[in-house]
C-alpha cells in the first residue's frame, strides 16, 4: 500500500517539535531521523541518538552489498542517497543524521510524520524523484514561536531569533549550541517563508509551547498531557485535517 501522506514538523531549535510526537496516533509511521551527536545523547530519554561512527561503518556495509552512493549538491551541507537500501545521511550545522526508509513503501499504514530538516529536505525533493515518491502527499507545519509571521518578516529574522535564543536558554541548551541554532535561523528561515501561503502549508504564528515547557518529571504527567491537549486545539484550529493524524484528547489525557 505505502504511505499515501506524510505531515512534515519545521521550526528553529527548541520550539517543541519533538514534544509533539506524543499527540501523534501509534499507528502514524515516525519517519524522524537517528542524530549521530559527537557529545552523546540529550539525556537518557534521547530515543534518537545513534553514535557518529554508525556513519562510516554503514557505509561501509552498503558499499560491500553494492548499494551505490549519490551525493545530492547542496552549499551547506553535505547529504548521501542510497536509492537501492532507501539509506539517507545528511548533516545538519555539520552534525550527521540518519533516515532509515527501507521498509517504508511495504507498510498497511497509509500516514506518516516526518522532522527532516528543511533546507535538506528541500533539496532531496527536487532532485529524488525515488525520494520523493515515499512520503506520498506532503503537508507541512510550520511552528514560529515570534508574534510576526515570517510572511511579512525580513532578514535578520530579529524577532525570530529572540524567541528561539530564549526557548533555548530556557531549555537549558550550552552557548554553542544555542548559536549554531541561531545562526541556522540566517538558512531555514528563507526557506520557511517560501514555503508560506502555499496550500499544503500552514504557518503558527506564535507557537508557545516550546519545549521547555513540558514538564519531564513522571509525577507531573498529567500537567504534560495537558499541554499536549493545548497543543492539539491549536494544531487543529489551523488546520482541521490534522485530526487524521492526532490522538483525541481523552487518548492524550490517559498517557
Amino acid at each position: 500500500m505505502g504511505i499515501r501522506k506524510t505531515l512534515v514538523i519545521m521550526g528553529p531549535g527548541g520550539v517543541g517539535k519533538s514534544p509533539l510526537d506524543a499527540l501523534f496516533k501509534d499507528g502514524v509511521i515516525r519517519l524522524d531521523p537517528y542524530r549521530l551527536r559527537p557529545n552523546g545523547p540529550r539525556g537518557q530519554g534521547d530515543k534518537l541518538y545513534a553514535p557518529p561512527e554508525l556513519h562510516d561503518d554503514l557505509k561501509g556495509v552498503l558499499a560491500k552489498l553494492g548499494c551505490q552512493l549519490r551525493r545530492i549538491p547542496d552549499k551547506k551541507e553535505t547529504i548521501e542517497w542510497f536509492p537501492k537500501s532507501k539509506v539517507l545521511f545528511f548533516t545538519v550545522r555539520g552534525v550527521w543524521q540518519c533516515l532509515f526508509l527501507g521498509n517504508v513503501q511495504s507498510t498497511n499504514t497509509e500516514l506518516a510524520k516526518a522532522e527532516i530538516y528543511t533546507p535538506v529536505l528541500l533539496r532531496l525533493l527536487e532532485y529524488c524523484s525515488n525520494f520523493a515518491e515515499i512520503f506520498g502527499t506532503i503537508e507541512i507545519i510550520v511552528l514560529n514561536p515570534a508574534d510576526e509571521s515570517l510572511k511579512t518578516m525580513a532578514e535578520p529574522w530579529k524577532e525570530l531569533k529572540d524567541a528561539t535564543s530564549q526557548n533555548c536558554i530556557k531549555r537549558g541548551d550550552s552557548e554553542d549550541s544555542i548559536l549554531k541554532r541561531i545562526q541556522s535561523i540566517d538558512i531555514e528561515a528563507p526557506v520557511w517563508q517560501s514555503l508560506i501561503g502555499k496550500p499544503q502549508v500552514t504557518e503558527y504564528v506564535g507557537w508557545s509551547f516550546a519545549e521547555y515547557c513540558y514538564p519531564k518529571e513522571e509525577e507531573y504527567r498529567f500537567a504534560r498531557a495537558s499541554l499536549l491537549v493545548q497543543a492539539r486545539q491549536r494544531l487543529l484550529l489551523g488546520r482541521p485535517s490534522l485530526g487524521a493524524f492526532l490522538k483525541s484528547e481523552q487518548e492524550i489525557l490517559s498517557i
